[in-house]
């Protein structure tokens, strides 16, 4: 176990970095000229194809058991990507409209509930539904696209979907660990470590040292996190 998972938190490291840097290189690439937008078009596919190699290379990795080199499946893979890709992409969009209309009709939801139920304090009732909408397109739909991507490299594209693949994404006992694993993490890590520091440092070299060794470790536990999250959602091996 313990090698393929550091074998995967290195694959998952290294497309995040190479993507970071293709993304750092699109935010100073100015779009004055037809020229420049090009190479802003080439960079975001270029930040598309990393992603796509990067959760490939991850998913083939776990499901051959990191027996063939990860670069085969991660090259191969990409256009499987794409569909659970664009799975993520509507769901977040459809679930974020929702958010932002429970949002702006918040008011006229209490009172509704006042009126009708007799029901003064609705609150509780609207964060539920907020972290539950959260919940879907944070946990649930990306797992979900997870093992799709893995079915999809382990057995094509016909059938698009099988049984297994939804008992999988749907299995109570995976998703509670997938949610414990992200929360623990990237929600909790990205909530309270961003912006801490040690009280008392010295506005020398070593604020931008411990700044940069917060990040790391980080990134470092994202890394497992993802490595974990996508070692559940990878089919058994055929």
């Amino acid at each position: 176990m313990m090698r393929p998972l550091v074998l995967s938190v290195a694959w998952t490291l290294s497309g995040a970095a190479l993507g970071a840097a293709l993304f750092w290189a699109f935010l100073n690439t100015p779009e004055s000229t037809i020229f420049t937008l090009g190479v802003s078009l080439i960079l975001m596919i270029a930040m598309a194809a990393v992603t796509g190699a990067t959760t490939t290379g991850v998913m083939a990795g776990w499901a051959g058991r990191w027996q063939q080199p990860i670069w085969r499946g991660a090259i191969t893979g990409v256009p499987a990507f794409l569909p659970p890709a664009i799975l993520v992409v509507v769901a977040w969009w459809i679930v974020g409209r929702g958010l932002a209309w429970l949002a702006a009709h918040d008011g006229e939801i209490s009172a509704w509930f006042i009126a009708t139920l007799d029901w003064s304090d609705v609150r509780p009732l609207l964060t539920g539904t907020r972290l539950a909408l959260e919940w879907v397109r944070g946990i649930l739909v990306p797992f979900a696209a997870l093992v799709w991507l893995g079915h999809l490299l382990a057995h094509g594209w016909h059938p698009l979907l099988d049984r297994a693949s939804l008992v999988r994404a749907l299995s109570p006992w995976r998703l509670a660990a997938v949610t414990a694993i992200a929360v623990a993490t990237i929600w909790a890590p990205l909530t309270y470590a961003t912006y801490w520091t040690p009280r008392g440092l010295p506005p020398t070299w070593v604020e931008p040292a411990v700044a940069i060794v917060k990040f790391s470790a980080m990134a470092l536990l994202a890394a497992i996190g993802l490595s974990l999250i996508t070692r559940l959602a990878a089919p058994a091996r055929t």
